[in-house]
């Protein structure tokens, strides 16, 4: 039985609905945000999503991202979001640091995206 929680609505979510929404959130939302000057808005909307889906530490990152994006719009209910953006964030964390001590080809560019996103979340998470 997977896990529920109350949602930023009030109802009941399960986490595989709550990340569903979150994913999409940040392909149609979020990842325009990212894109500032010369950066290409295809990279944070097609090619950074393909990569996380292969590796949860960038996934978790990514959720985070996308949660405190929803704490930005939802400025009447976003303590619900903070606190799901700090579970995702706590996550990646957790995942990312396994990935440096294992460090591979196949992981550097995903771990290089994730420290991105981390670094991006912790300077946008409200003191």
């Amino acid at each position: 039985m997977p896990d529920v929680f109350p949602g930023p609505e009030g109802e009941p979510q399960s986490d595989r609905m709550l990340e569903m929404k979150l994913f999409h959130h940040y392909l149609t939302e979020t990842y325009i945000t990212l894109c500032q000057g010369r950066l290409d808005a295809h990279h944070f909307q097609v090619v950074v999503p393909r990569i996380a889906v292969s590796h949860a530490f960038l996934l978790d990152s990514l959720l985070a991202m996308s949660a405190l994006h929803l704490a930005y719009l939802n400025t009447h209910d976003n303590r619900s979001w903070l606190e799901i953006a700090l579970k995702y964030q706590n996550r990646a964390c957790s995942a990312f640091t396994r990935v440096l001590a294992e460090m591979t080809p196949e992981n550097c560019a995903p771990a290089f995206l994730c420290s991105i996103f981390i670094m991006l979340c912790a300077t946008a998470y409200p003191c």
